[in-house]
């Protein structure tokens, strides 16, 4: 599927000592032994699920080791980044670095890029080191490791090198700067990079809308927490009913933990419509009143079920559509995300189909504008300039809600 448009309007010294272990192998070293010669035959590489922590590199200032400023926004055009740190001072990690420089060319045209992050440098009043930063420099030229090299800037300290305790460790972001994947700490041959990349760029793809409540602060917090849990329990996951269903149930757990946990969260929750886009199917997980449609042949499908009290009232006829939009409990949910420790998840599998066109929106999208007012704009109207009009339409009417929403075409079937 082709993920058009996202529419949104919303109402030094120490850091070395504690990367010191970096290149220890697993077992004990013997006596004499030194950190910088130890063989990656020895290191056994471990993989470690990664904490539903927001944007690890989200938002970021430092310079490369070329002298480049570099921030948040060296990721936009790319859906994989690899981040790996090192040290000058790392066997293991000088090793690698020629298979990490032939990955990022042969895998650049795939959207992945290669960042390396020396870990070593220390940062003082006037700069980073100027001679740790030649030694980082001289290293890089002479593995050919070409890609871009982030020095640690208070930013990326905080944000990385305070949670890294051995070197090399690799993790993966998206173009948003939040974790996908899984953390590898240890060395690894390129063809086990290989199998890592191809498996993120292979797995289901996933899109959707989180509405959160609770006030600003705690509909912020379950809305972020919550994609983030579902993000990272799908990873490297292909489309499955039972891992949908099981990762909302534990973006629910977290979410319910956190609220009960400090009392500025009280009461935060939030709706979740997700789609998770297989080879031939895709997969809907369903937690609110959030809603995901359906344009096939012209005519517009709704295909979840609001979790509401005027979505139950609809469904057994006591109440009309008109009546609906004026009803006292027209925004009272029945279903969220966070609010009680056990949620229903609606889990549903729809085939795919070349051209279908998927909405997924927030209730102050369809409150708004009407089904059939949507039906005629996305048959009329381009991609763009459809989410530009729903997004003017839903102002023009009122605009009193979040209006959040996610339009995609499906491009490309399996064996068609």
């Amino acid at each position: 599927m082709k993920k058009y448009l996202t529419k949104s309007l919303l109402l030094g010294l120490l850091l070395a000592s504690l990367l010191l272990a970096a290149c220890t192998p697993a077992a004990e070293p013997e006596s004499g032994g030194s950190d910088q010669t130890t063989d990656t035959s020895q290191t056994q590489p471990t993989e470690t699920t990664a904490d539903a922590a927001e944007g690890i590199l989200s938002s970021f200032s430092t310079q490369t080791l070329t002298g480049e400023s570099a921030d948040s926004t060296i990721l936009t055009g790319h859906p994989v980044t690899m981040v790996n740190v090192w040290a000058t001072f790392c066997g293991p990690c000088i090793q690698e670095m020629p298979d990490l420089a032939a990955l990022a060319a042969e895998y650049q045209d795939k959207g992945v890029q290669v960042l390396g992050l020396v870990s070593d440098v220390t940062l003082t009043d006037s700069g980073f080191d100027e001679e740790q930063t030649d030694l980082a420099k001289k290293i890089a030229e002479e593995t050919g490791a070409n890609y871009p090299h982030l020095l640690p800037s208070m930013d990326l300290i905080r944000a990385v090198l305070l949670d890294v305790q051995v070197v090399p460790t690799t993790f993966f972001v998206d173009e948003t700067g939040e974790q996908i994947g899984q953390t590898v700490t240890g060395a690894r041959s390129a063809d086990q990079w290989r199998e890592i990349l191809d498996s993120l760029l292979a797995e289901g793809r996933l899109y959707g809308v989180a509405d959160g409540m609770g006030g600003h602060k705690g509909g912020e917090t379950a809305s972020r927490v919550a994609v983030q849990v579902v993000k990272n329990a799908l990873s490297r996951k292909k489309p499955e009913e039972d891992a949908l269903r099981m990762g909302l149930e534990a973006a629910n757990r977290r979410v319910y933990g956190m609220a009960g946990s400090d009392e500025n969260l009280t009461g935060m929750g939030t709706t979740m419509t997700l789609l998770w886009e297989g080879e031939r199917r895709i997969l809907i997980g369903h937690v609110g009143d959030s809603r995901a449609y359906r344009l096939r042949d012209g005519k517009l499908s709704q295909i979840t079920q609001d979790h509401s009290v005027v979505g139950e009232l609809l469904r057994n006829q006591v109440i009309t559509p008109e009546m609906a939009k004026k009803h006292p409990y027209r925004n009272i949910i029945t279903r969220a995300v966070g609010i009680d420790p056990v949620v229903e998840v609606d889990v549903l599998s729809e085939d795919k189909q070349l051209d279908d066109l998927w909405l997924v929106c927030s209730d102050g999208l369809y409150n708004m504008v009407d089904d059939k007012d949507i039906e005629e704009i996305l048959n009329t109207l381009n991609e763009e300039k459809a989410a530009d009009r729903l997004l003017e339409l839903a102002l023009e009417h009122g605009g009193t809600d979040n209006i959040t929403f996610v339009l995609g075409r499906v491009m490309e079937v399996q064996g068609e």
